[in-house]
């Protein structure tokens, strides 16, 4: 079997197993927030418990993909260090940052938005955290 069909076979299994544990998590979750135990959970649609139940079924496969491909090792990967990963994550930041900052800028421009000074040093603690934390649990 070649890769391309064995990496096919690893989405479609990642899909199955998604959506056999996705009604197991939402219901536990919904289960979870009806006795208050954790009742954030209640927010939550199912197609946010499908989407965690797919990246958990992606993490679960991964291994068996791993040696269906014969990945055995970090080597087997066959990477290398980037000497230039400096400039290349500084241009990675400035290529998101940059239409980001101008777009924020004309709509503050063509009054969209404005600025406004009520924003809270707890607020924008809240916010400086949630969005640095949130993305390296989702990324990771």
């Amino acid at each position: 079997m070649k890769d391309a069909a064995r990496l096919l076979a690893y989405f479609v299994l990642t899909l199955f197993l998604g959506a056999l544990l996705a009604p197991i998590l939402f219901w536990t979750g919904q289960s979870l927030a009806a006795h208050h135990v954790l009742p954030f959970l209640a927010g939550f649609d199912f197609e946010t418990f499908f989407h965690r139940a797919l990246m958990v079924a992606g993490v679960i496969l991964l291994w068996p993909l791993l040696r269906a491909i014969r990945v055995r090792t970090l080597k087997d990967l066959d990477l290398a260090p980037d000497p230039r990963w400096r400039s290349h994550l500084l241009g990675g930041f400035l290529l998101a940052a940059v239409p980001l900052l101008c777009c924020g800028l004309a709509l503050i421009a063509f009054h969209v938005y404005s600025i406004r000074f009520t924003i809270t040093g707890k607020a924008i603690f809240a916010l400086v955290g949630a969005s640095t934390i949130v993305p390296l649990i989702e990324e990771t």
